[in-house]
C-alpha cells in the first residue's frame, strides 16, 4: 500500500508490485491519473464506475515517450524524439505533466527518467 505517495515512493511500490496488487490512497501533490489509467486501476470509491480510458493520441505519445526514455533521456536522439512529442502533445492541448509523468511510472520508468522527462515538459511549456 502506498499512502499519500511522491513520485519517489510510487517508483518503489510500483517495483515490489510486480504481477500482483498494490493499493494507492492518492494525494493531492501528486496526481496519479496518468498512472491509474495506464495501470486501469480501480477506484475503490467507486468500483462500478469502469477505468476511463486514454486518448488514442496521449496513449500513443505516452508509449512513444517510454520507448526514447531508455537512457532516462539523456542522449541526443532520446531527448530530441521526446521534445517532439512533447511538442505536439502541447500543440493538441494534451500536455499535462503530472498526467505524463505518472502514466510513465505506470510504464516502469525510473525515478531519474522521470525527472529528466520533467524538466523537458517544463521546458516545453515555457517556450509557448
Amino acid at each position: 500500500m502506498a499512502y499519500l505517495p511522491d513520485l519517489r515512493m510510487m517508483c518503489t511500490a510500483h517495483q515490489l508490485a510486480r504481477e500482483t496488487s498494490v493499493a494507492v490512497v492518492e494525494a493531492g501533490d501528486v496526481p496519479l491519473s496518468g498512472w491509474a489509467a495506464m495501470a486501469h486501476a480501480v477506484d475503490l470509491t467507486h468500483p462500478n464506475v469502469p477505468p476511463v480510458g486514454l486518448d488514442p493520441q496521449l496513449a500513443d505519445a505516452i508509449q512513444q515517450l517510454h520507448s526514447y526514455g531508455h537512457n532516462a533521456y539523456s542522449d541526443d536522439f532520446g531527448r530530441g524524439r521526446a521534445k517532439d512529442i512533447l511538442i505536439t502533445l502541447r500543440n493538441n492541448a494534451l500536455l499535462d505533466r503530472a498526467f505524463i509523468l505518472s502514466a510513465l511510472l505506470a510504464q516502469g520508468a525510473s525515478l531519474t527518467a522521470l525527472a529528466s522527462l520533467g524538466k523537458l515538459i517544463e521546458s516545453v511549456q515555457g517556450s509557448q
